[in-house]
C-alpha cells in the first residue's frame, strides 16, 4: 500500500443519481441520448459534489473555494438541484 488518498466521486455521483430519481437525473444530461457527459447544470451540481468531497479530507483548502451551501446542503440531503442554488 502507498497510502494514497482518493475522493470516491464514482460512489457520491451514484448514490446522488438514485436518491434524486431517473427522471431528475436526466436533466444533467448533455442530449437525451447522451447519459455520459454532463450539460452546464450537471458541471455545476456535481463540480460541487467534487469539491464538497475534497474539502471533507482537506478542510485547510476551503480558503481558496467559494462555499455555496444551499447547492451543498441539496445533494448531502439527497435533494434534486438545478445549478442555480
Amino acid at each position: 500500500a502507498v497510502g494514497a488518498q482518493y475522493l470516491d466521486l464514482n460512489r457520491a455521483s451514484t448514490d446522488y443519481v438514485n436518491a434524486i430519481g431517473e427522471d431528475n437525473a436526466q436533466y444533467y444530461n448533455l442530449a437525451s441520448d447522451d447519459r455520459t457527459h454532463l450539460n452546464a447544470a450537471g458541471e455545476i451540481v456535481f463540480g460541487r459534489m467534487t469539491l464538497d468531497l475534497l474539502l471533507e479530507a482537506r478542510a485547510d483548502l476551503a480558503e481558496y473555494f467559494s462555499s455555496n451551501q444551499a447547492l451543498s446542503d441539496k445533494i448531502a440531503n439527497g435533494e434534486f438541484a438545478t445549478g442555480d442554488e
